[in-house]
């Protein structure tokens, strides 16, 4: 096209395929790339970018843990659209959802927070959460060092809960949400106080989600929840009276999968282990788990 063969003109389908490559990419430039040929969109009157060509940019950065890049994006997307500048690029849902995905998975300070904030401005341009922008933010919080951190995820669940009784069918309760509460819960520190919370709501989380008709409690939900015994409780007959319950419930619902199993050999002493199991901590592999035992697993599935 640059040499005058006006046959091979690119179009919005051809960049937005591009950026796409680039953000699917393992390429550590991969925003810089995607986001040149967004630009290059800009410069080209009739083939301006999209919602989908921002959305894929912002990907790019997201995959690559440079959560400030795709904010910025986010917001050169937001006053492109609001100033009338390019009716084209209307933040959606995706847009939203993947910027506070990338703040979910950052390790700075003020994460959480920035996340939280992402999810009030949907609010507020009139983009509706879905489960996934709760959940997400839930992982937000649980991966900070924030006190309090169980106690919000519960009222971000109880929040999402009123919204869905409210009609908003998009933020209908499932198991990813209420594993993120439990792994908050998991990873919640501080005071004795702080962890007795953190169990309480732990096991809030789990009966709500058993009782529920939302969804069922899966191996990521048990490996969790043993890793909330592990990190909460001291060792003790309180502790192996709950792994033993959630152990035998676990094995009735046929959820006994790997997450589980590793899981299991922290949260229960060699002892207990061994009574559970019928084989030596040391010794034990996974072919000597029973079939029925994890008959309901589902391995590698992305939550």
């Amino acid at each position: 096209h640059a040499k005058g063969l006006i046959e091979v003109v690119p179009n919005r389908f051809h960049y937005n395929n591009a950026i796409n490559a680039w953000a699917n990419s393992r390429n550590g430039n991969s925003g810089i790339r995607a986001e040149a040929l967004l630009n290059a969109m800009g410069r080209e009157e009739i083939i301006k970018p999209d919602t989908v060509s921002y959305n894929a940019c912002i990907d790019a950065y997201a995959k690559n843990g440079n959560e400030e890049e795709a904010k910025r994006l986010l917001r050169a997307m937001e006053k492109s659209y609001e100033c009338a500048d390019n009716m084209l690029c209307k933040p959606n849902r995706k847009s939203y959802n993947s910027v506070i995905n990338a703040y979910a998975k950052s390790s700075k300070k003020d994460a959480a927070l920035n996340a939280e904030s992402l999810l009030r401005r949907m609010n507020e341009v009139g983009v509706t959460p879905d489960s996934f922008s709760f959940a997400t933010l839930m992982n937000a919080w649980g991966r900070s060092m924030e006190y309090g951190k169980a106690e919000r995820v519960l009222q971000l669940y109880r929040e999402m809960l009123h919204l869905y009784k409210e009609g908003i069918q998009e933020l209908r309760p499932n198991v990813v949400v209420f594993n993120s509460m439990i792994n908050a819960c998991a990873y919640t520190t501080g005071d004795l106080l702080e962890q007795q919370k953190a169990m309480s709501i732990a096991n809030y989380a789990f009966r709500e989600l058993d009782q529920s008709s939302f969804d069922k409690p899966d191996q990521i939900t048990y490996g969790t929840f043993f890793k909330v015994c592990q990190n909460q409780i001291p060792p003790g007959e309180v502790r192996r009276q709950i792994v033993n319950v959630m152990f035998q419930k676990c094995i009735r619902d046929g959820q006994l999968g790997k997450f589980v199993f590793d899981q299991l050999k922290l949260a229960a002493s060699e002892e207990q282990f061994l009574s559970l199991i019928g084989v030596e901590i040391n010794d034990v592999n996974w072919s000597d788990i029973p079939e029925d035992w994890r008959c309901n697993v589902r391995e590698n599935v992305s939550r």
